[in-house]
């Protein structure tokens, strides 16, 4: 699909706002554009230099944030365009360039990873033509998928797209303790310390440790810990390592009637 102007500044919007880039071309010029389109005007320089056409410091130019003749806003202005040795290509009703043609067409064969052209040329327009000018002619997610180096003459200096990411390997389950089915944290009201403990084996081992890394740890073991929460006087009353069996009997009541929640 072919974008006309228009459009092109609608997908670019907004203009005048940046941030901006300065690129140095072959040759002398420098061209001031938007970040997104950094590798497209790499792309057009590695031309610049296979065909060793040096641009000129004092009429080489990019963004501008102003109007064309037509009173519409220019493309330079959403730093989407580039004028190349414009003393030498100027605009006018007959195409004066001294840019060789194979060298417009290699430009003009710039493709994005997704197959759409990247550059248009003023010399090619129907009406007055700006020989000096390049314009971006696809949308930002096109351009997004980065410069095919297949299609550059001299690509091979492009910097190397970026190599799709390996999905992560799964890492291995960590086994569950033999005979540990749930595990219940103890938790004293008001407090953000707990004990952990295993009623299911008949098993009591006590522990202070903060709450949410007891969680975090018993989580990655893959259990699923229940959090009952007690008086702390109670809590604070079970020593290490208890087997009072009246306090874990009345642990194990309080436990189990969370059990469904």
């Amino acid at each position: 699909m072919a974008y006309t102007t228009s459009q092109l500044r609608n997908l670019w919007a907004p203009r005048c706002k940046g941030p901006w880039v300065r690129i140095s071309l072959h040759g002398a010029g420098k061209v001031t554009v938007l970040p997104a389109i950094k590798d497209a005007v790499l792309a057009l320089n590695q031309v610049l230099k296979a065909w060793d056409y040096r641009t000129r410091a004092h009429d080489t130019g990019a963004y501008a944030c102003r109007k064309s003749a037509n009173g519409n806003w220019s493309l330079h202005a959403y730093g989407i365009a580039i004028d190349l040795n414009w003393s030498t290509n100027p605009y006018g009703k007959k195409l004066i360039t001294d840019m060789p043609r194979g060298m417009v067409n290699d430009i003009l064969a710039i493709r994005t990873n997704n197959g759409k052209r990247v550059w248009g040329w003023g010399g090619n327009w129907r009406g007055n033509k700006d020989a000096m000018h390049y314009e971006i002619i696809c949308s930002p997610r096109d351009i997004a998928t980065g410069i095919n180096p297949r299609t550059v003459r001299g690509g091979s200096a492009l910097p190397p797209a970026a190599p799709a990411p390996k999905p992560a390997p799964k890492p291995a389950p960590k086994p569950k303790p033999k005979g540990v089915k749930k595990v219940f944290l103890i938790q004293a009201r008001g407090k953000d310390e707990v004990y952990i403990t295993d009623l299911v084996t008949k098993s009591h081992v006590t522990s202070r440790k903060n709450l949410q890394v007891f969680q975090f740890l018993l989580k990655s073991m893959g259990l699923e810990p229940k959090v009952a929460v007690l008086d702390a006087s109670f809590v604070d009353s079970i020593p290490t390592n208890t087997s009072d069996p009246n306090k874990l009997k009345t642990i194990a009541h309080i436990i189990n009637s969370i059990r469904g929640k």
